[in-house]
């Protein structure tokens, strides 16, 4: 065969497999979105807590330092919009928010000066000299 034609079976192959399997999962009324925050609901769960906060902080830092920038960013996004979105809820309802671990929190208390506190760095370097 030409080659023009087996990179056209190649690119047509995968694209007609993965289109079947979503037409599958859809007609049936599986609900993949559902089943995957289900799948990370102890994720979040442990991701509102301070250790959760501190975890996720470090480890962004720690890859961070070896060059795996944004690495863990999307786990962070669902934690902090799942924390988000229940603190709304909450507060409509006339209730306290509870989550602490959200991206203003993270931001504002862990990157200011820089993703590795570096002006927590700073700050020490100061007052010890």
């Amino acid at each position: 065969m030409p080659d023009m034609v087996v990179a056209w079976m190649d690119a047509l192959v995968p694209v007609t497999i993965t289109l079947v399997i979503g037409l599958v999962i859809m007609n049936t009324g599986f609900d993949l979105p559902l089943f995957i925050r289900g799948l990370f609901s102890p994720i979040s769960a442990f991701g509102q807590t301070w250790l959760g906060l501190i975890a996720i902080t470090f480890f962004t830092c720690f890859l961070y330092s070896f060059g795996f920038t944004w690495i863990l960013f999307p786990i962070a996004w669902a934690i902090w919009m799942e924390g988000m979105d229940a603190n709304m809820a909450a507060v409509a309802a006339g209730h306290v928010a509870q989550n602490i671990n959200l991206m203003e929190t993270v931001m504002g208390l862990t990157y200011i000066g820089g993703q590795g506190c570096t002006l927590a760095l700073v700050i020490i370097v100061c007052v010890l000299k």
